[in-house]
């Protein structure tokens, strides 16, 4: 059974739970005296579920508590595979999508892989500074710069390169609509110039 939790500070979005990850916030005494379900919010910049509030210290000083649905969850109950897994992403993309299944451990080098940020640009690796993109890829957590170029394509095209080049996971290839499209006209007047003279 699926639970849909209204978020308090957006209307028309909720997050989504698996009924083992609900009973626990529910039946879990700390959780359900700081009534977590009931004061839920979109992150304002991660887009995940989180709860905060704020409370005062023994020495009467403000503090925010934070937790992260997610990340509460996967303390609970999926095992991390090592200590360098320190990060919880949700595989489908959606932040909002809180079900054990969706969620799993990954590495700080893991996670640009797995999560699904779009840019600026629409691209991954590539941004925009002033009227130029740099792309730029990270290779053993170490940036390399591939350069600065004319068009968010033209960066795309330099990092897909890169990481081929690198071999890094097909999953952070940039699909190039527009540039596959200029690259075909281009062909096509080389083509017709050939022909006419």
């Amino acid at each position: 059974m699926l639970y849909q939790i209204k978020l308090k500070n957006r209307e028309n979005k909720s997050v989504i739970l698996d009924e083992q990850s609900y009973r626990y916030f529910t039946e879990d005494p700390v959780l359900m005296e700081m009534k977590v379900l009931e004061n839920l919010r979109e992150h304002a910049t991660s887009g995940a579920a989180v709860y905060q509030k704020w409370f005062r210290n023994i020495q009467n000083k403000p503090y925010q508590e934070t937790i992260y649905v997610h990340k509460a969850i996967a303390e609970k109950f999926i095992p991390r595979p090592s200590e360098e897994h320190t990060f919880v992403v949700h595989l489908n993309g959606d932040r909002l999508d809180d079900r054990t299944e969706n969620l799993i451990w990954c590495t700080r080098s893991e996670l640009n892989r797995y999560c699904h940020y779009k840019s600026q640009t629409g691209y991954r690796g590539v941004r925009r500074e002033k009227n130029k993109f740099r792309a730029l890829i990270y290779i053993n957590k170490k940036p390399v710069h591939l350069g600065m170029y004319d068009t968010a394509e033209e960066a795309a095209k330099a990092y897909n390169e890169a990481a081929i080049k690198y071999q890094v996971v097909k999953r952070d290839i940039n699909k190039i609509k527009k540039a596959e499209k200029a690259e075909k006209l281009k062909a096509e007047k080389v083509k017709k110039k050939g022909k006419a003279s």
